[in-house]
């Protein structure tokens, strides 16, 4: 399986040489903005996809901040497929370059990558990325350098997790344009630790507040912050349970729940699913529990701090 995978991975870097090489020919001595480079670039697309019956079947331009001529190129079918390269006055010639991610090259070249925002500073680039793909979409980051010539990948970020809510919760923002200050918030779910293959898409999960962060040349994550939600303090009131942790315990449970809450949560480990009553979607930030599909748990926030508001009667095995 894995020399496949390499075979793959080794056919797309070749696919994204090739066409680099194409491209750049193709584009020497023109305005990288005019309609003779989008001639250009649509022409070796379409040589390409006849020859080597490939379906990039649509070609897209977008255009950095910053002082330096540049462009990037998009080449996809859909969302299914996406290489990305960039355009740019260097001295006399216009270079071409990928930036697509190393791993956007592997498996069968099912990239799902495109750029959102981008920008120069001085000859350091960064580009924002979103990868959709349903609950699997995700964000990245990448910041190339051409230094002495040479054209290299300085840093790359993933996201923490899959996106919230594919991604309508993230914030692509141009703090300046000149000079280039780019930020991208991002908010992102992954199972809670030791959950990560016994929890499915629909369960509640941990969510997390990411922030990158590109200026004075430097691509940085300034903020990872796990978000205060309900499902959170109720898997830390298992982990005061199994750690006998009685005083803290009883400030987050009311004297009422107190003994049967730390009973039923003593012994097998134990996994918080989303409630469903009527008009609630059940988000991660869901405040109706269900702990291991049998307690109804209600959580509400008081001075600050989830603690148990209620507790339902115990409901039959699903």
């Amino acid at each position: 399986m894995l020399h496949l995978l390499a075979a793959a991975a080794l056919s797309r870097h070749s696919l994204v040489s090739d066409l680099r090489q194409k491209l750049e020919q193709a584009v020497q001595g023109m305005p990288i903005h005019g309609h003779r480079f989008r001639a250009a670039v649509t022409q070796v697309e379409q040589k390409y996809r006849y020859a080597k019956d490939e379906e990039l079947a649509e070609v897209s331009f977008k255009h950095p901040l910053g002082d330096r001529d540049s462009t990037i190129i998009c080449l996809s079918q859909d969302l299914f497929y996406r290489l990305i390269f960039i355009a740019f006055k260097a001295g006399r010639r216009t270079r071409v370059e990928s930036i697509n991610a190393e791993n956007d090259l592997w498996g069968d070249g099912d990239v799902r990558a495109y750029p959102v925002l981008s920008g120069w500073d001085g000859s350091r680039f960064c580009v924002f990325l979103h990868y959709p793909g349903g609950t699997a979409n995700s964000d990245g980051a990448s910041e190339f350098e051409l230094a002495r010539g040479q054209w290299r990948l300085v840093k790359h970020f993933d996201g923490f997790g899959e996106n919230t809510w594919e991604g309508a919760h993230n914030r692509e923002t141009v703090v300046s344009s000149s000079p280039v200050d780019l930020r991208d918030d991002l908010y992102v779910r992954v199972p809670p630790l030791g959950m990560e293959y016994g929890l499915s898409h629909g369960d509640l999960w941990f969510d997390y507040h990411q922030v990158w962060h590109f200026s004075a040349g430097r691509l940085r994550q300034t903020l990872f912050r796990r978000l205060d939600l309900p499902v959170v303090a109720m898997y830390d009131l298992i982990r005061l349970v199994r750690k006998e942790r009685r005083g803290e315990f009883a400030r987050r449970v009311p004297a009422r729940f107190r003994h049967r809450l730390w009973r039923y949560l003593q012994g097998d480990d134990h996994v918080v699913h989303g409630a469903q009553p009527e008009n609630d979607n059940t988000r991660d930030e869901s405040p109706y529990l269900l702990i291991d599909g049998v307690l109804p748990v209600t959580m509400a926030k008081r001075h600050g701090r989830w603690v148990v508001a209620e507790i339902g009667p115990k409901q039959a095995e699903p």
